[in-house]
């Protein structure tokens, strides 16, 4: 039997788990938290392989997103 190509490689969760905190970190770096759905979902595939389905991660990671957005956008008591 052939050995699997890595991105084909069963990760454990904590190798997931980095893996996700590393493509959410490059994403808050490039300031494309902001970006819509699809542009995300070119990112993880681009940067994630996992082995399983990048789109899991990118919806995953657009809520996060979306959380982020809403938690900047909250008013400030500076006055």
């Amino acid at each position: 039997m052939e050995p699997r190509p890595p991105h084909l490689t069963v990760l454990s969760d904590e190798d997931l788990r980095n893996r996700y905190r590393q493509i959410s970190d490059e994403l808050s770096r490039r300031h494309e938290l902001a970006a819509g759905p699809q542009q995300v979902r070119e990112i993880c595939a681009r940067h994630c392989e996992l082995g399983g389905d990048p789109q899991d991660l990118a919806d995953e990671i657009h809520t996060v997103a979306a959380e982020h957005d809403i938690t900047m956008q909250a008013p400030t008591d500076e006055t």
